[in-house]
């Protein structure tokens, strides 16, 4: 995996070649097509935008993402939101994530996105990432991408607190440990590529993912964090990664190592009347590109924008 400021030299560095073959193109027309003429083309013709705007002070959060992140209520560097906007209202969980991690991977390179930690936060809305370091917030504040349907527009936060009642909702569902249960095994997993690139996996064998499914609630990932906090305590929920594939509807961990994703295989519970327990994923393979949508969906960089302008 390439470090973080080498991605960000590599985003700035393709943004000059392009610009460099760009100005070729321009010079080739001045010379061939007597009809078009320059007039403006600087690399750094981009619209202002008031970067002010888009930080947020003493965000409310809620516990969830605290646990998640391991944050405390203190002022925050590496954290960024992505707020409730427009037609991103509309997009169902887990697709707001996905399309997250699909326009920070247009911004900088597909390497990238294991560096970050991505929660959704059910109370208003939104998406977290957590960055390695401070340098990425700063960098790709109030930069917007185009995926799909919606615009993602990168926030930073600099305060963060924690929102009244959210402690009581965290731990609202009724989660009783039933001990262990057999045959929890998944033996060939198709998934996204925004699961191997999420979790920093490749399409292989697998041993230290597990996997839980047929999960009827509608914030997924949040419980299964319940549910590794009620099995091996709070301080295991920072160091595992969570993933849900939208395509199948089923959580992804990525445990410490396969002595821990095995001690964790078989572990049930009883959440809210219905048993749930944790699979031991051994293989994982990419779905078809067209039936992907991390893969399939179009984007595009919308902010900020270069432009060149002809007559």
């Amino acid at each position: 995996m390439i470090s973080i400021e080498s991605a960000i030299f590599l985003d700035h560095q393709s943004f000059l070649n392009t610009n460099v073959l760009n100005l070729f193109f321009l010079v080739f027309l001045y010379h061939h097509q007597g009809s078009y003429s320059i007039v403006k083309s600087k690399m750094s013709d981009v619209v202002t935008r008031d970067i002010s705007k888009f930080v947020y002070a003493n965000r409310p959060m809620s516990k969830y993402v605290f646990e998640v992140f391991d944050l405390e209520v203190d002022p925050q560097s590496r954290l960024i939101v992505v707020p409730r906007v427009s037609a991103f209202s509309a997009v169902t969980s887990q697709d707001k994530v996905t399309s997250v991690a699909r326009a920070y991977k247009q911004l900088i390179h597909h390497t990238f996105v294991p560096t970050l930690k991505f929660c959704y936060d059910e109370a208003d809305r939104t998406v977290y990432c957590l960055a390695a370091n401070d340098q990425v917030a700063e960098t790709y504040c109030a930069y917007s991408v185009r995926v799909g349907e919606v615009n993602v527009t990168f926030c930073k936060v600099s305060s963060i607190v924690m929102r009244k009642n959210s402690v009581r909702a965290y731990f609202d569902v009724d989660i009783t440990v039933k001990g262990n249960c057999s045959g929890a095994i998944l033996e060939n997993e198709v998934v996204s590529m925004f699961i191997f690139e999420n979790l920093d996996l490749v399409p292989r064998d697998q041993s230290s993912v597990i996997a839980v499914k047929d999960l009827d609630t509608k914030d997924k990932v949040t419980l299964v964090a319940r549910l590794v906090k009620q099995s091996r305590g709070p301080s295991f929920v920072p160091k595992y990664n969570y993933a849900l594939d939208s395509g199948n509807q089923i959580v992804y961990v990525l445990v410490a190592d396969a002595e821990d994703a095995e001690s964790m295989t078989c572990r049930s519970f009883q959440v809210d009347g219905k048993h749930v327990c944790f699979s031991r994923v051994l293989k994982m393979e990419k779905r078809a590109k067209d039936d992907d949508f991390y893969q399939s969906v179009y984007c595009t960089q919308i902010w900020p924008m270069r432009q060149y302008h002809f007559q």
